[in-house]
């Protein structure tokens, strides 16, 4: 009998120490995005050659108005915003797997001077070429 009692013993023991490590990692889990992070992240390809830097951006649904570009300390930064076509509140969503909501990119530019030519938003895509400069 006293075994079974100290095997009881180490079997609730060990559920406490479960529970206690649930809660460690719920009470550490990183937190939910708020409202002025960015939701999502568009993918990229960005291509060098000895006189440009060619960036794409993959911004599918998004309206050129909505894409802001601007380059700080050496980083350009293409952020905006992708609203949801559709009203939740009267509609049944049965997938969603397009990105909505707020997004940012940021890229780390190559050591050097550059001009930024005219933005270029079609197919989905928005092209901005950085020309080297002097």
């Amino acid at each position: 009998m006293p075994r079974d009692s100290r095997l009881w013993m180490w079997a609730q023991a060990c559920e406490v120490l479960e529970q206690a490590e649930r809660l460690h990692r719920r009470f550490f889990e990183p937190q939910r995005p708020v409202a002025s992070r960015p939701t999502w992240e568009p993918p990229v390809d960005i291509i060098e050659s000895r006189d440009l830097l060619r960036i794409t951006i993959v911004l599918p649904g998004v309206p050129p108005d909505a894409i802001k570009v601007t380059v700080r300390d050496g980083v350009l930064i293409v952020s905006g915003n992708k609203p949801l076509a559709i009203d939740p509140d009267i509609a049944v969503i049965h997938c969603l797997e397009i990105p909505y909501g707020r997004f940012e990119r940021n890229i780390l530019l190559p050591a050097g001077h550059f001009q930024m030519g005219e933005p270029i938003c079609e197919h989905g895509c928005l092209t901005l070429v950085l020309h080297k400069t002097a």
